[in-house]
């Protein structure tokens, strides 16, 4: 039986579990990412969300950090597989789904990058550090990767602050100094919010209520909700992302 490690949460875990599962398009993605999200972070319909976990037997309701709790995958076991969710580190597994900025996360604080290196460049050569290699990449459109950037009222404003997720240290870190922004102070959102006093559920709506000094680094698809909230937003160069399945390699 082969151990195939699955994201926790997020539109990752979904599609993930769409391609082990065949469980139709759109179905999991939504309760993981969509509406599941949502609900997290509002509270809208969290009851209705809350039902529909409790008939699925490989998710649970669990605190990430959000004002409510949202759904996230736990274990499924078949005939001829395992599913584990949260052991995608390399290692775990034999075969594992992850974000090509989930695995940049966890290196980029021991292994460099270089100024013109893509994340997707940089990531092969790390899976293949520690015998993993890139297999296949999921999304939507080809030109439907996720973007990190930098996103601002202005982005032609002096920047002296920088608000990033705490859970991409490291990443934030990289992008900020692609602009040229080594010397910006970087604050996590969660930070930022309780020191202003501030509601922390919509990073995009925090930055651009902001002063405009402070920007933030964050990711975005089409970027249509960001350009709605009145922000501009600008690309690190190479720093895209999309859900990768790793698997070790046995050469």
């Amino acid at each position: 039986m082969s151990d195939v490690g699955i994201p926790r949460k997020g539109r990752n875990a979904g599609v993930a579990l769409e391609q082990e599962l065949d469980l139709g398009v759109g179905f999991i993605v939504d309760l993981l990412n969509g509406y599941g999200k949502n609900a997290a972070k509002t509270g809208e319909n969290l009851n209705e969300v809350k039902a529909l976990v409790g008939e699925i037997d490989f998710v649970e309701m669990a605190d990430t950090g959000r004002p409510y709790q949202r759904p996230v995958f736990t274990e499924f076991e078949s005939n001829d597989s395992k599913l584990v969710g949260g052991s995608n580190d390399f290692g775990d597994c034999t075969s594992v789904y992850r974000g090509i900025d989930n695995v940049a996360e966890q290196y980029l604080g021991t292994k460099d990058i270089s100024e013109d290196q893509s994340l997707e460049n940089y990531v092969e050569e790390v899976a293949d550090d520690v015998g993993y290699s890139l297999e296949d990449l999921y999304g939507d459109e080809e030109d439907r990767w996720v973007k990190w950037g930098l996103m601002n009222n202005s982005l032609d404003s002096s920047v002296s602050t920088v608000l990033y997720p705490e859970e991409f240290e490291n990443l934030s870190q990289e992008a900020v100094n692609r602009y040229g922004l080594q010397d910006a102070n970087l604050v996590s959102f969660s930070e930022y919010s309780a020191k202003e006093g501030i509601d922390y559920s919509d990073e995009e709506k925090m930055i651009y209520e902001a002063p405009n000094d402070v920007a933030g680094v964050y990711m975005w698809v089409s970027g249509n909700t960001a350009r709605e909230t009145g922000l501009e937003i600008e690309p690190a160069e190479g720093f895209r992302s999309k859900l990768g399945r790793f698997e070790v390699d046995n050469q």
